[in-house]
């Protein structure tokens, strides 16, 4: 396991000063600061270190390919095999980040696809070569930015804010989810292939069982302790339940007051089965924490920055708890047609298909920003299961009807999902309604608070013109306030963030 912020400024002219200032701005991402400087360039990284992985930096035999990586590969043992049998010597415990470099000296950029995991971003540097290669996954689960300033130097870096701040750096760029930088250009390796050939349900429950598990499995494969977050809906109940079958130290952390939907039906489940759980009772200072949520998500969308509370205050939970490795159910909905929006329109499914492809190939810009930035403020890292590319690949080629149908007088969504599911979970959470989390966990701001707390928030000073308001698609005077302050942040140099994050109502009218 590798939570980390990293680094990478190439060119000439001193660069450890502003790599040091970088790797600042991301601190909350890991550990001790460890750098590394070659002749044209360097490298940088704060990693959190866990079950004995060593530094950060790994290297090869004759020390001329580096590598730093921000998340995890799941496969790495068949990989270390596979690499050792073709005479590469790895350590004894060889880490995710050398597992990297062998790879990459054995492969070349062809060695993504033999990579398990749906959470990583990494740059690795052929110092004989002075070759860059930079890496994210498949959807965007892991943040990967790149810019270049006034003297001709290159940077790479975890998160925005890590460049933002350099006055010489007039634009950041964000490397694409399933793609990759090599020799100057960005090239993708991922597409997502979507077909309706698995038709049949019986098929498509075997098939999804199977490969659900061993998705859990393989990401609760560890001897730290593992956290889930809980809500008691469908999609983490059965990320619960399958978890705790493979790994006797997991605890499910719940945000909810006592009186909320999800509280009532996660305690009720941890109970029954013996699970352990650590209940969170909310507290929100919504007009004080904004802005910080804001800074952190390096977001100005409401919905992010609003959901963005639940995830920090779980996030916060675990790490209280020594909990540095988490579960989620996200990406679940969008994969399995779960969202309520969907209800009213269950007979069109080539628009629900086309609606659900286009969420899951723009999270990396929305929700997974979201889980990523709110859960590494506290040092720890989410894995999400149903975003394994097994699991991802099944979903894109399943007809919808096995997603989203009509039953018994009503609409069921995540259909295939809620019968599989069946086979694991009790009724009462297989059934349940979708609730966005916050208001399943009983913080939902109803409208006379919201207009209350947002007249504390609007200062005097604060205006946004007209040409702004119309460039980001500014609907009202709450999302002219997040944009303001991500603008201040100097956030507004990330080329293309001026594209809103893609809303059911809006894909709708464009697929119409």
């Amino acid at each position: 396991m590798a939570i980390c912020g990293f680094v990478g400024i190439f060119g000439k002219g001193e660069s450890k000063k502003r790599a040091y200032r970088s790797l600042l701005k991301a601190r909350h991402r890991g550990g001790i600061f460890r750098f590394k400087t070659f002749e044209k360039g360097m490298l940088g990284a704060n990693p959190l270190p866990l079950e004995g992985e060593g530094g950060p930096l790994k290297t090869n035999e004759d020390r001329t390919i580096f590598a730093v990586l921000d998340g995890e590969i799941f496969n790495r043992e068949e990989l270390k095999k596979e690499l050792t049998k073709k005479g590469h010597r790895l350590g004894t415990r060889s880490s995710s980040s050398e597992i990297l470099v062998h790879l990459y000296e054995q492969f070349g950029p062809e060695m993504l696809g033999k990579i398990d995991s749906e959470i990583f971003s990494f740059i690795i540097y052929d110092k004989n070569n002075d070759t860059i290669f930079a890496a994210r996954d498949p959807l965007g689960a892991k943040p990967l930015h790149y810019a270049s300033d006034r003297q001709g130097r290159f940077y790479f870096a975890s998160e925005l804010k890590q460049l933002v701040g350099f006055d010489d750096i007039a634009e950041v760029f964000e490397v694409p989810a399933g793609s990759y930088f090599f020799k100057g250009r960005i090239r993708r390796y991922f597409n997502l292939k979507l077909s309706s050939r698995i038709k049949n349900e019986n098929l498509a429950v075997r098939s999804l069982r199977h490969k659900l598990v061993s998705a859990v499995k393989k990401r609760v494969e560890t001897n730290l302790p593992v956290g889930v977050l809980l809500s008691g809906g469908v999609d983490s109940s059965l990320i619960m339940e399958i978890a705790g079958h493979f790994n006797p130290n997991v605890t499910a952390i719940i945000l909810g007051t006592p009186d909320s939907e999800d509280a009532k039906y996660a305690v009720r489940f941890c109970r029954e089965r013996g699970y352990k759980y650590h209940l969170i009772g909310p507290v929100v200072n919504f007009h004080r924490i904004v802005k910080k949520i804001i800074y952190q998500a390096e977001s100005y969308e409401p919905g992010i920055i609003y959901q963005g509370i639940a995830t920090e205050q779980c996030a916060e939970a675990a790490k209280k708890l020594g909990i540095n490795i988490c579960l989620s159910g996200e990406g679940a909905d969008s994969l399995f047609c779960g969202f309520n929006e969907y209800i009213p329109f269950c007979t069109e499914k080539k628009w629900i298909s086309r609606h659900s492809s286009s969420f899951v190939k723009k999270m990396g810009s929305g929700h997974l920003r979201r889980v990523d930035r709110m859960a590494m403020k506290y040092g720890v890292e989410i894995r999400l299961p149903f975003l394994d590319k097994e699991v991802v690949n099944l979903a894109c080629n399943m007809d919808t009807g096995l997603k989203i149908r009509k039953k018994d007088g009503s609409v069921v969504t995540k259909y295939i999902l809620r019968k599989m599911a069946g086979e694991f979970l009790p009724q009462y959470i297989c059934g349940r309604r979708k609730l966005v989390f916050d208001q399943g966990a009983g913080i939902k701001i109803d409208s006379d608070e919201y207009r209350k707390i947002f007249r504390k928030m609007i200062t005097k000073k604060f205006h946004l013109p007209a040409r702004t308001r119309e460039k980001y698609s500014i609907k009202n005077e709450w999302e002219a306030f997040c944009l303001s302050n991500f603008i201040n942040f100097g956030y507004d140099k990330l080329a293309g963030c001026e594209k809103r994050m893609a809303t059911l109502r809006d894909i709708r009218s464009e697929t119409q």
